[in-house]
């Protein structure tokens, strides 16, 4: 916001330099408006942009050196990125025009998706990077000063790497639908696309891999009816002690999700490279649970 730009202004007073920032954009509902875009908290309007661009020689410890803009998320249409893309360097030119400055940086969002559900396709690169060459190709001579044009692609580069395994720890057929419970669930493998088992992630039963299938809700150990994980996915029907393996978690997965929900925890995290297995982060103890808490003096 720009009241943001002025605490960094009074931050960075002393300093070796100037900070460097860039202003994040919300272009508003309206074409090309996307999940993120819109009337929601992120970012500032262009109106707002500009006026902050014009008072910046006001600015003595900081540098406006341009801007950014995110979007929509776990984008799987690569023609809704693109115009994603269009968009911010749109505005990008608009704000450069009327504020009377040249960006170095420019920050076009991202939201590239990955493969959650049985009907997602993956997102078409073939397609959207000589759509992107060409467009960044059409901005670039008009404005040879911007250095970078970058993209955020986080969960698409880390998504895939990673794989949640929970072990099944009983097994139950319920009013005739058949119901495996689990070691983890949404406390440790919440994610943002994970609705309460609503669409079955990409999951496998490992010990069972030629098994007849059939219809089965995997949920894990809390005590609420939202801790499910996949519903009525078909898979073979595990026994206990059988292990499952949930894909496509390396992002949105330890790191989102309540692991103190009812005091179990967090799991361990394993590092595979090849053959080789490394423990990166060790399992919560009950003493973890406990060691943020004390009794005051006297009680």
């Amino acid at each position: 916001s720009p009241r943001e730009v002025r605490e960094v202004e009074r931050l960075a007073e002393g300093r070796a330099g100037r900070v460097r920032v860039v202003l994040r954009i919300n272009p508003g509902p309206g074409p090309g408006a996307l999940s993120t875009g819109g009337v929601r908290q992120f970012g500032m309007e262009p109106e707002a942009a500009l006026g902050v661009l014009r008072s910046a020689g006001s600015l003595a410890n900081v540098e406006v050196v341009g801007i950014h803009g995110y979007l929509g998320g776990q984008v799987l249409d690569w023609k809704v990125i693109l115009e994603q893309s269009r968009l911010i360097l749109q505005i990008s030119e608009d704000l450069q025009r009327a504020g009377g400055s040249e960006f170095k940086f420019v920050g076009l969002g991202g939201g590239f998706g990955i493969p959650f559900h049985d009907a997602d396709q993956p997102l078409d690169l073939s397609s959207l990077g000589p759509a992107l060459a060409d467009l960044i190709g059409e901005y670039r001579p008009r404005f040879p000063g911007t250095e970078r044009i970058t993209m955020e692609s986080g969960r698409f580069l880390v998504g895939p790497s990673g794989v949640f395994v929970a072990r099944v720890v009983d097994v139950k057929r319920i009013h005739d639908r058949n119901f495996a419970i689990l070691d983890g669930g949404i406390n440790v493998f919440r994610g943002y696309d994970r609705t309460g088992g609503s669409k079955p992630t990409p999951v496998r039963v490992l010990e069972r891999p030629g098994g007849a299938l059939e219809p089965l809700t995997l949920c894990g150990p809390l005590c609420t009816v939202s801790d499910r994980l996949s519903v009525d996915v078909l898979l073979p029907v595990p026994v206990v002690g059988d292990l499952v393996a949930f894909y496509m978690a390396g992002a949105y997965g330890y790191s989102s999700s309540p692991g103190l929900l009812l005091s179990h925890g967090f799991p361990c995290e394993v590092m595979a490279d090849g053959e080789e297995l490394s423990l990166i982060r060790r399992r919560y103890s009950p003493e973890d649970l406990l060691s943020g808490q004390f009794i005051p003096d006297g009680a």
